[in-house]
């Protein structure tokens, strides 16, 4: 990954954490960012890597410039698969209540990787009754997304076990068989005589 981009080298024993959504109001980045100087005192070698982009960007880097932590944080910008990112990272922030849930939260749960998420109907939807192997916050409160953070990093193997105990949960909520069954599903129609005849007339 250092090689792609160079702002995301670390060291050896460097913590990760992952970060992904729009810098726009709606993503919370700000609200994030707001927590990150705190955690440095605590972790010097804390990192944060913030995929994504938006009309934020600048204001995010003069901010982090200020207090001084510009180093600990890369924003590569956007990355159509996260699964690099995910192995490299320790931890997973979702920061809004609804940015870019469906695209990248069932991702992180498949990685089994702790998690981090604002407490809502929609981010509750997605672990059903395992709200236990999440460390929940509150949208917009930089001191609750801190304490969640915190909360994890401070002892780091329960949260990986509650991660993988929800990647397993969710599995069994939906099998494998059955996702084989869709796939055969979706080839089945894609290969009739009309999906043809569909397919070659739009060529």
């Amino acid at each position: 990954l250092a090689a792609v981009n160079g702002d995301l080298a670390t060291n050896r024993d460097s913590i990760v954490v992952a970060v992904t959504g729009h810098m726009a109001e709606s993503g919370r980045v700000m609200t994030l960012a707001k927590t990150i100087p705190a955690l440095v005192n605590i972790w010097p070698d804390l990192r944060f890597w913030l995929i994504g982009d938006g009309p934020l960007r600048n204001e995010l880097h003069r901010f982090l410039k200020y207090q001084g932590v510009r180093q600990n944080v890369a924003m590569p910008g956007t990355f159509a698969d996260l699964g690099d990112l995910l192995l490299a990272a320790d931890l997973f922030v979702q920061p809004s209540a609804n940015d870019s849930l469906d695209d990248f939260v069932p991702q992180v749960i498949a990685a089994a990787l702790p998690l981090v998420m604002v407490d809502s109907a929609d981010t509750r939807s997605i672990v059903g009754d395992h709200d236990d192997c999440v460390s929940w916050c509150t949208e917009s409160d930089s001191a609750s997304l801190h304490q969640a953070i915190r909360k994890v990093l401070i002892d780091l193997k329960p949260a990986q076990l509650a991660a993988e105990r929800l990647r397993r949960e969710l599995v069994q909520r939906r099998p494998y068989s059955q996702t084989i069954d869709g796939f055969v599903k979706v080839f089945d129609q894609l290969l009739t005589p009309s999906s043809q005849s569909l397919s070659m007339e739009r060529r």
